[in-house]
């Protein structure tokens, strides 16, 4: 679950301006080639990399990083820039677990699943 788009995803919105985060400009961030960025999900119906800038938004979310004032819009939150003055090593599921906000989303049953996914080395 580890995604590369997490922290600098959060780096595009630390100023505090609502702001709509476009896969372009992260991908820019992270100097993608072409190719990277229209890789495709091996099912073939949509680009990997924009799959997981999606999912990256979605667990930072649940973790309260950024706050979505309106649709498709978002700041980031107190907590995010308390995250950025001290980034972790690995913006990870076992990183995201150590955070109430996140933790309190999932049961205790996917939290368990969570971890146990985390505790497995990267493909």
């Amino acid at each position: 679950m580890t995604s590369p788009c997490c922290l600098p995803f959060r780096k595009l919105r630390h100023k505090g301006r609502h702001a709509c985060c476009r896969p372009r400009t992260v991908a820019n961030r992270l100097g993608l080639s072409h190719s990277e960025r229209d890789r495709l999900l091996p099912s073939g119906q949509g680009r990997l990399f924009h799959n997981r800038a999606a999912w990256a938004k979605f667990h930072l979310s649940k973790a309260g990083f950024p706050e979505s004032p309106q649709c498709g819009r978002f700041v980031i939150s107190a907590e995010g820039r308390k995250l950025l003055a001290n980034p972790p090593k690995r913006p990870d599921a076992k990183f995201l677990l150590s955070v109430p906000a996140y933790r309190e989303f999932f049961s205790h049953k996917q939290a368990k699943e969570l971890e146990e996914t985390a505790s497995q080395p990267d493909q």
